[in-house]
């Protein structure tokens, strides 16, 4: 089972067992895909940026590098999303809003708009739980997401 909430306990002996069961898809799919290796590595390497704006910056190249999209970017990251991680309803509307809200938040950041430090360090975690939540969804797959699983999770 795939966890995509976001913990504050300590890491346990079913964390360890969830790791073991799991390595062998995220090194294969890290060895064969440049996109998902370089999502994988903003997952992990953000926490060490100089400042939120760059550690923000960092999370969402990794988001963006999985879609390989660049045109349209911010609706279409905010659709596919919305749509491979939500199921059709008002949740996935909500969730389309978050990730366009986001997305907002990542291009202020970038280019150097006054934003107070909470919003900032708020929208960068936020943004690391999407990141995480799409590389979760690639290594349940067992495969990077391709054109296919975007198409069939906008189109059905």
């Amino acid at each position: 089972m795939i966890e995509t909430s976001q913990r504050n306990d300590s890491v346990n002996r079913g964390d360890g067992i969830w790791l073991q069961g799991v390595f062998d898809t995220f090194n294969a799919l890290a060895a064969k895909s440049d996109q998902f290796r370089f999502a994988l590595d903003a997952a992990i390497d953000w926490r060490y940026a100089r400042d939120p704006r760059a550690g923000l910056a960092r999370i969402w190249s990794g988001i963006e590098s999985i879609f390989g999209i660049s045109t349209e970017i911010v609706y279409r990251i905010s659709v596919i999303t919305a749509s491979l991680l939500t199921s059709r309803g008002r949740a996935r509307k909500a969730k389309y809003e978050a990730i366009k809200k986001l997305y907002g938040m990542r291009s202020k950041a970038i280019h150097g708009e006054s934003m107070p430090d909470d919003i900032l360090i708020r929208a960068m975690n936020d943004s690391y739980q999407v990141l995480r939540e799409l590389l979760l969804l690639a290594v349940a797959k067992g495969r990077p997401l391709s054109m296919e699983d975007f198409d069939e999770a906008v189109f059905g």
